[in-house]
């Protein structure tokens, strides 16, 4: 009897498959696990490369508006700048040189003076830097006919005459030669009057 239940065929395989089974089954189990895993992944993988590609067609539709906004303020500035040119009017031209050459020799008469250290020149140089920051304010103001022109050239021309009248009371030559230009300044600069009230060109 002992010998017979021990050589039992269901005994033997039920000990003989069933781990087999539930190894099998085991390992089913564990090779489906992954798959599961891998499912959501799969999904959301489309959806961030749409996600990226819909950023970057957005961004570059930004870009592209961007530069379009950009190149209609440049065409913008340049009509601008096309409308502020022209042509200085001929009766402007021998004035204003003889404003910058009154410019020229006063502050060389003013570097003089300060050489000399002499203290009779102090109001001799004062008066020909007036000169030359007014002359410079009438050169950047008649081209441009600014409705101030006319106020800075009279101012131009009071500073002038008194220079003038200061530089003729020393004997030295740069003093003369300064008197002597601002003269010929002031008869020209007449014609710049009345430069703020003319139509831009």
């Amino acid at each position: 009897m002992n010998r017979r239940t021990g050589s039992d065929p269901e005994r033997i395989m039920t000990q003989q498959y069933t781990p087999t089974e539930q190894g099998q089954h085991t390992q089913t189990t564990q090779q489906m696990q992954p798959t599961q895993q891998m499912q959501p992944a799969q999904q959301t993988q489309p959806t961030q490369g749409g996600m990226q590609s819909a950023q970057g067609s957005a961004q570059s539709t930004g870009m592209q508006s961007s530069g379009i906004r950009m190149g209609a303020t440049g065409a913008q500035m340049g009509s601008s700048g096309m409308r502020s040119g022209g042509t200085l009017p001929q009766q402007y031209r021998a004035p204003l040189a003889s404003v910058a050459e009154a410019i020229e020799v006063c502050g060389w008469c003013a570097d003089q003076c300060i050489q000399e250290a002499d203290p009779m020149m102090i109001e001799c140089i004062r008066l020909c830097e007036d000169v030359v920051e007014l002359g410079e304010a009438v050169l950047a103001t008649v081209p441009r006919t600014s409705r101030f022109a006319d106020e800075i050239v009279e101012t131009f021309q009071r500073a002038a005459q008194a220079c003038a009248q200061e530089c003729g009371q020393h004997q030295h030559d740069h003093c003369q030669e300064c008197a002597t230009v601002l003269g010929e300044t002031l008869a020209a600069t007449d014609q710049l009057i009345g430069a703020g009230s003319q139509q831009r060109w």
